[in-house]
């Protein structure tokens, strides 16, 4: 089932594109593409002592989450949010609002 989610990304100040905030998509890199699907590499992850968790895209699944959210960084008007669609999104463990998506298309 395809959902409506809302990622935080940086626009690339060259391209003009956006990008991860953080690691990059493995055969893509920082900049991600726009009306295509993106699937995640299945990988085990895991933080500090927590279990471990299956990778993916980060988002977040409300807009009432983004505000609470983006006040974690020290610069968060850097950051852009953006409308996505995902699918495969599953809740990451801890105690953070974060979905970890399977697959994601930017509109």
């Amino acid at each position: 089932m395809i959902k409506t989610g809302y990622k935080l990304v940086r626009e690339s100040r060259k391209s003009g594109h956006v990008k991860t905030l953080f690691r990059p998509v493995q055969g893509i890199g920082r900049d991600l593409p726009r009306r295509r699907w993106i699937r995640a590499d299945r990988l085990w992850g895991c933080e500090g002592g927590s279990r471990r968790y299956w990778t993916g895209f980060h988002l977040l699944p409300s807009q009432a989450m983004i505000e609470p959210y983006l006040r974690r960084f020290k610069r968060p008007e850097e950051i852009r949010v953006v409308e996505v669609r995902y699918r495969g999104g599953n809740k990451k463990p801890g105690r953070t609002p974060v979905w970890l998506a399977r697959e994601i298309y930017f509109v």
